[in-house]
């Protein structure tokens, strides 16, 4: 606000300021509304939710972490190749299924 309110100096500088103001108005809301929604109350209920956040995620090592992304990774490749099989099986039973010529 403060930034929006120096840069408003000159010709036209009331109505920039203004828009800036209702911008910053629009995204306030915006973000308050959204937290609402997911039951944060305000900034004093955001910045509790990133200090437990932050205490329960201190106790992850490093290596966990890369353990935990690499078994991700590899459910991941599992999870595409069990799709393609499924692809394969399907274009598979349509062919049986079609009657002969």
């Amino acid at each position: 606000m403060w930034l929006a309110l120096a840069d408003g100096t000159g010709e036209g500088g009331t109505e920039r300021i203004l828009v800036r103001l209702e911008a910053i108005a629009r995204f306030t809301d915006d973000l308050r509304r959204r937290w609402r929604d997911d039951g944060v109350d305000g900034i004093a209920g955001a910045l509790e939710l990133s200090r437990r956040l932050q205490a329960a995620l201190a106790g992850v090592s490093r290596p966990d972490l890369d353990r935990t992304r690499a078994e991700g990774q590899r459910l991941q490749r599992w999870l595409g190749q069990v799709a393609a099989s499924l692809r394969e099986l399907e274009r598979l039973k349509r062919i049986v299924g079609r009657p002969a010529a």
